[in-house]
């Protein structure tokens, strides 16, 4: 087995080590010093690990600091509409998930998927569902002073 590696051009692609090649007993001698130097480290970060432990820190954060920090993570209030079409509770921008409507025009074929007598029972579901959201009125400030 030859160590000498060369290029397309010619030159050797031996390692270099101050501008003069390394024989094949240097890049031994080399590959077992890093493997000795590697296992050594290895073996002696394992036994001071019970000495050292895990990280503490260093000093404690206050209860305002906790708080400061998770004020954030507090559930917002999502600001839904209603789907023009069936009626249905949506995202803003979003296709409705029941009926496949956004902006006036039907992008998603809910039914297409379903069996035909899941589909004939889906199509009976959503006219009952436009029926109804036709029928509904909004409410006046009369409506919401009743309730």
């Amino acid at each position: 087995m030859s160590t000498d590696i060369e290029w397309i051009d010619g030159e050797s692609a031996a390692p270099y080590f101050f501008g003069k090649p390394w024989s094949a007993s240097e890049m031994k001698r080399g590959a077992q010093f890093c493997s000795e130097i590697l296992c050594a480290s290895h073996n002696a970060s394992l036994q001071n690990f019970d000495k050292i432990g895990m990280p503490l820190p260093k000093q404690r954060h206050t209860k305002s600091r906790r708080n400061r920090r998770r004020s954030h993570l507090a559930l917002k209030v999502l600001n839904l509409s209603k789907c023009p079409k069936c009626g249905q509770a949506i995202l803003p921008h979003q296709a409705c998930k029941n009926c496949g409507v956004y902006n006036g025009r039907e992008v998603i074929d809910v039914l297409k998927k379903l069996t035909k007598r899941e589909q004939k029972k889906r199509k009976k579901e959503l006219q009952e569902q436009e029926e109804q959201a036709k029928t509904e009125k909004p409410l006046s400030a009369e409506d919401l002073s009743k309730k």
